[in-house]
């Protein structure tokens, strides 16, 4: 009896844990814990159900065509994966219309916090991870919106690589 009832205690104190780890406020911490975007790890390969739509120098930007054009509430035109050097670092997921990019801005307010805003005229988020950031930008009007999901390493070598080019 007593091991049944201290069994519905633990059962009873992690669904417990369970709610507090839920209600926790979001944070740029959680960035940092990323290691890709819908299976596909940063600095891998792109995937073999992968499409490529654009290259561009050292950058080649793909998509997948079974991919589930939505992220909770907001309704997506497109996800790009990006890949520098063969390796991925970056998911850029793009919306039409002001309900879907308002929906795609509150998502990662919600996941990822407060963000950092440089000019309050413009609607230009950033959140700073150490090891993954995030961006989201739309235009005046909120009708055409993007955000980004990028690996800071990655990054940062094609950044470096660029400005050692004459």
């Amino acid at each position: 009896m007593r091991a049944a009832a201290a069994c519905g205690l633990i059962v009873a104190l992690a669904a417990v844990g369970a709610r507090i780890a839920q209600a926790a406020p979001p944070t740029v911490a959680v960035l940092d814990g990323l290691t890709g975007f819908r299976g596909q790890q940063f600095g891998a390969p792109p995937a073999a159900d992968m499409v490529l739509a654009e290259t561009d120098g050292s950058l080649k930007f793909y998509h997948r065509p079974t991919d589930r054009l939505k992220l909770d509430k907001a309704a997506l035109t497109e996800i790009i994966y990006g890949y520098y050097k063969g390796q991925f670092f970056v998911a850029i997921l793009k919306t039409k219309g002001k309900v879907n990019a308002h929906a795609l801005l509150d998502v990662f307010n919600d996941v990822y916090g407060t963000p950092t805003q440089p000019n309050a005229a413009l609607p230009r988020y950033a959140w700073s991870g150490k090891v993954t950031s995030a961006s989201f930008v739309a235009d005046s009007a909120y009708a055409n919106a993007k955000a980004a999901i990028v690996n800071n390493a990655i990054d940062a070598q094609h950044d470096a690589d660029v400005a050692g080019q004459p």
